[in-house]
């Protein structure tokens, strides 16, 4: 038949080629999401542009998934004493349909506040001191589409449901994106900043170099700030799926004046393997600054259970928490807490815990006055009947 014909087959299969190579070039164009410096030349622009959209597309390609991670934390504090303990974490997620749990376990430094009377004649005027204390945190949190599931020691035996929000800051129970390690500093994994949020975080950013340091290895250094003094240091890697292997993040530290030396106050590097034909974090260390005080450093390493597979969804629930005493769940998203379940109870041993109540509404307190009105006049009349007839005797 003349549709076998050699020639008609070369050319379907050139037609074919074409429209699998516009549609790469379509997306290539709708994935352009960074800006250049004009130092930058035409083919460096091109080679960090490839790099660039290849890394979004390989972290993309990581969909759902359930991993373990154990390692060390340690920390200095300039009103503490040093931080060193084993962390744990663990996470189910399902990017597609927006739902993550994330359980963590680790010696963390926290804070609780004295106030202090600074003029007894005035007691309006307070002053807070912090007293710094270190401990073990353990939490767990889910994230959900409008919802936000979460329990933390000593939190009373309750696990609270709030609005989802995309600017929290997690604390204890904070979540992050596994997507964004290696990219991502301690704060951004802190509030739980997904990759898409920050790819557009990247995209305000302007790329001021980029230099080959291997035949596989491509620095990508991005310049963001008031005076664009401050600098995010990005090393991809071709050999493992276009990852990022490091990450050095460089600030003057004084708020963006210019002419100010910039100091390294953040380095991460990560190794990768292949699973399910996509590459996962292997390890991963993180060391810089949490604030002017306190400085932190992780050091992490992960076995992956599943990759790109079915995860239960029971995960994604109050009672998948598997909390392993009493709890009381708490709806948090109304103006006034409502409990909606209980776990693992009711318990006689629980600690009581008073739910607030509703206010009162106006015509409640009349009808209220009103009554407590008609007692006493009761009782005025009463004793003045008992007064007459005790005269009359």
């Amino acid at each position: 038949m003349k549709f076998c014909h050699p020639r008609f087959v070369i050319q379907v299969v050139m037609i074919f080629a074409s429209f699998v190579c516009w549609g790469q070039a379509v997306r290539a164009d709708e994935t352009t999401l960074f800006k250049f410096e004009d130092t930058i030349s035409a083919a460096m622009r091109e080679l960090a542009q490839l790099y660039l959209n290849e890394m979004i597309a390989g972290r993309e390609r990581l969909v759902s998934g359930e991993y373990t991670a154990v390692g060390r934390v340690s920390g200095k504090h300039k009103e503490a004493p040093p931080l060193d303990g084993e962390i744990s974490l663990s996470s189910t997620f399902d990017f597609q349909s927006d739902q993550l749990r994330f359980d963590r376990r680790e010696p963390r430094y926290y804070r609780t506040d004295l106030v202090e009377q600074t003029d007894p004649l005035n007691a309006a005027e307070k002053k807070t001191t912090w007293t710094v204390k270190s401990g073990i945190m353990e939490s767990r949190c889910v994230l959900i589409p409008e919802r936000r599931i979460t329990w933390q020691d000593g939190s009373g035996g309750e696990v609270h449901i709030n609005a989802r929000e995309d600017n929290w800051h997690g604390g204890t129970a904070a979540p992050f994106d596994i997507r964004t390690l290696g990219l991502s500093i301690r704060s951004g994994m802190d509030s739980g900043v997904p990759l898409a949020k920050l790819m557009t975080i990247f995209s305000k950013h302007s790329i001021s170099d980029v230099t080959p340091e291997s035949e596989s290895v491509l620095r990508i250094t991005m310049s963001y700030g008031p005076t664009k003094q401050a600098r995010r240091h990005l090393w991809i890697d071709q050999s493992v799926g276009y990852s990022p292997i490091r990450m050095e993040l460089w600030s003057n530290g004084d708020g963006g004046i210019p002419n100010t030396p910039a100091i390294r106050n953040t380095r991460a590097t990560i190794t990768w393997r292949m699973q399910e034909r996509t590459w996962v974090p292997a390890t991963y260390t993180i060391d810089g600054e949490v604030d002017q005080l306190e400085t932190r450093k992780y050091e992490l390493a992960f076995h992956w259970t599943k990759v790109n597979q079915p995860v239960d969804p029971d995960r994604f629930t109050p009672e998948g928490l598997k909390i392993q005493y009493y709890a009381r769940v708490i709806d948090m998203r109304g103006d006034v807490p409502v409990m909606v379940a209980e776990l693992n109870g009711p318990s006689p041993l629980a600690p009581p815990v008073v739910m607030p109540q509703a206010k009162k509404s106006s015509n409640q307190f009349l009808m209220i006055n009103l009554g407590v009105a008609v007692i006493i006049i009761g009782l005025v009349i009463l004793w003045r009947i008992k007064h007459v007839h005790s005269a009359d005797a």
